[in-house]
């Protein structure tokens, strides 16, 4: 698999500098319109994750890379299970504060947002956005950027998180089984585009071959057993108020 993620878009040209001082901003502030992007979820009964209309189960041990462009930070406001309210800014932009959001009646929650592609197994090519205003969510985010502060500052090139999409586990007191989002970081990439801002290599050939590959997407297989109707998914768990037990389920793994 190549390590060049080229993503789709009119992307801004990256420099490194004023993205390590955009994650140092909004690291202390708590956070997309649809296109072709799918929704990316977690179920909050069996913690794995879903996306699409259809609820489509995530292939275990997939991975995903995530387009460190598309960052967002901001609030979502919730009423009826719905959301009323949305207004996320990238991390480029200064932080969206309490004092900006509008009486949606209801109430307005921290938020946080990132687009990513699927890299390997049958859903390659598959374009997702997750958004989360959950403790989970938040965490995982906040914990992405750390990351991303560390990697910036050793190779400045491959800041693209390849990741795999797992959960964790802890049992509320009064929500009984909760379910958190884990973003588990397996390697680094080159974004195809900025890559020379960055202070590495374009990668000419790479990018070709990751062009390819992200194109050529798998097709569904009839009867796979990963895919199914996930039921209830949800990212509002309650805050973490105990130690996480990791969860791994026991599913057919990507190739």
């Amino acid at each position: 698999m190549s390590n060049v993620v080229e993503f789709k878009g009119n992307l801004p040209t990256l420099n490194i500098n004023h993205f390590q001082k955009a994650l140092a901003t909004h690291k202390e502030a708590k956070g997309v319109s649809a296109g072709d992007k799918q929704f990316l979820k977690l179920s909050k009964n069996g913690g794995f994750w879903v996306y699409g209309q259809n609820d489509t189960e995530v292939e275990e041990g997939s991975r995903w890379a995530i387009n460190p462009m598309t960052m967002q930070t901001g609030y979502i406001a919730w009423k009826n299970s719905k959301p009323v309210g949305k207004k996320l800014g990238s991390i480029f932009n200064p932080p969206i504060t309490a004092d900006m959001l509008d009486d949606v009646g209801a109430k307005w929650d921290e938020a946080v947002a990132f687009e990513l592609v699927c890299v390997s197994g049958e859903d390659v090519g598959t374009l997702c956005e997750y958004t989360a205003n959950s403790y989970g969510g938040r965490k995982a985010f906040t914990d992405l950027m750390d990351a991303l502060m560390k990697q910036s500052a050793i190779d400045a090139d491959k800041i693209v998180p390849i990741i795999e999409l797992e959960s964790s586990s802890y049992e509320h007191s009064q929500w009984g089984l909760t379910y958190n989002p884990v973003l588990k970081i397996v390697d680094w990439g080159s974004m195809a585009k900025g890559a020379a801002d960055a202070g590495g290599d374009d990668g000419d050939g790479a990018d070709e071959q990751s062009k390819q590959d992200a194109s050529q997407k798998a097709p569904e297989p009839e009867a796979s057993q990963r895919r199914r109707r996930a039921g209830p998914v949800t990212d509002a768990e309650p805050a973490k108020t105990e130690p996480e037990t990791p969860v791994r389920r026991q599913r057919r793994r990507a190739t």
